[in-house]
């Protein structure tokens, strides 16, 4: 992701709100994608065999079933900051 000071360079007093809006909007889906990369990068798939290898405390809504992949979402959780 650019630093805030290239987001802004061009700003200046003659910038558009509709200009400032773009720039907002850019900073966001920046943000977006590298936060999607980021989860992408630390993501846990892991596989189950058999009762034992499920975790506790990982959410089953019934549709969990022994020999699919299932991501593990502390893995994910460790990237908050």
């Amino acid at each position: 992701m650019k630093e805030p000071i290239e987001y802004l360079k061009h700003v200046t007093s003659f910038t558009t709100r509709k200009e400032l809006y773009e720039i907002g909007k850019q900073i966001q889906i920046d943000a977006y994608n590298k936060a999607l990369d980021d989860v992408a990068d630390a993501v846990d798939l892991s596989y189950c065999t058999d009762e034992q290898e499920i975790p506790e405390g990982t959410p089953n809504d019934g549709e969990l079933e022994y020999g699919y992949n299932y991501i593990d979402k502390n893995s994910i959780l460790k990237l908050k900051k």
